[in-house]
């Protein structure tokens, strides 16, 4: 066979047809992954007659019904209060100027637990970390409004500096001057919650430990035991 005759038979076979199909299947395979993955917060901006003007992860998208955007979102109806969509098999209905987050249905929640057993003065005490650094004695105290701590104790924490005006609070040595102050972050055990007020206290008790007060305890759920308390809290994960 002459090389006239192989250049023949080469012609007569599929490679021109199949090499062209598999590098477009490439192409198109490379498209799908960066442009069409899954959209995360949809907004509707304007509604025309079976069309949707849609805010899809910032970016604008006008679909028509029936239609896909690249972000995968499918118009399914549209009138002139709502728009019915579907992001991954889940259908949403959007109204003018809402978002919505595709995965809050996904939104996954775990429970927190501190158990915190009486201390030989028949007190909760346990040990708590102050803006991730510094730890220190605590003393739950349901009867405090908020959490305390005497003007020693601030300077040990570094707290002075950003306290704020001096206010009278009652104590249960009588009233007594104090300042409001916001620490970013208090921690016990496995729960830990941030921005919490705070009292620095000037008094000459609780020279080596601060109290737990409903500042902290309030935004947990508190289950009292006769000799242990029991802390909850509920965080959102994904």
């Amino acid at each position: 066979m002459n090389i006239s005759q192989l250049f023949t038979t080469f012609l007569k076979c599929d490679y021109f047809v199949i090499i062209p199909k598999i590098i477009m299947l490439m192409i198109v395979s490379v498209c799908f992954v960066e442009n069409c993955s899954a959209a995360k917060k949809l907004a509707l901006i304007a509604l025309i007659q079976d069309k949707a003007m849609v805010n899809i992860d910032g970016q604008r998208r006008l679909i028509k019904v029936g239609k896909t955007s690249p972000e995968g979102v499918t118009l399914l109806s549209a009138n002139s209060q709502q728009a019915v969509v579907t992001v991954d098999g889940k259908v949403h209905t959007l109204t003018l100027g809402s978002g919505v987050s595709v995965y809050d249905a996904a939104t996954k929640q775990r429970k927190l637990e501190v158990l915190i057993s009486k201390d030989s003065l028949g007190m909760f005490s346990t040990q708590a970390t102050i803006n991730g650094s510094t730890t220190v004695n605590a003393l739950i105290d349901t009867g405090a409004t908020a959490v305390a701590m005497n003007r020693q104790m601030a300077d040990k924490l570094h707290l002075t500096a950003h306290a704020g005006l001096e206010q009278t609070v009652e104590t249960a040595g009588g009233n007594a001057a104090s300042q409001e102050v916001i620490i970013d972050s208090i921690k016990i055990q496995a729960i830990e919650l941030r921005h919490v007020k705070a009292l620095i206290v000037n008094t000459q008790s609780m020279d080596n430990y601060i109290l737990l007060g409903m500042s902290f305890l309030g935004r947990l759920k508190m289950i009292n035991n006769p000799n242990h308390l029991l802390l909850e809290m509920t965080e959102s994960t994904r």
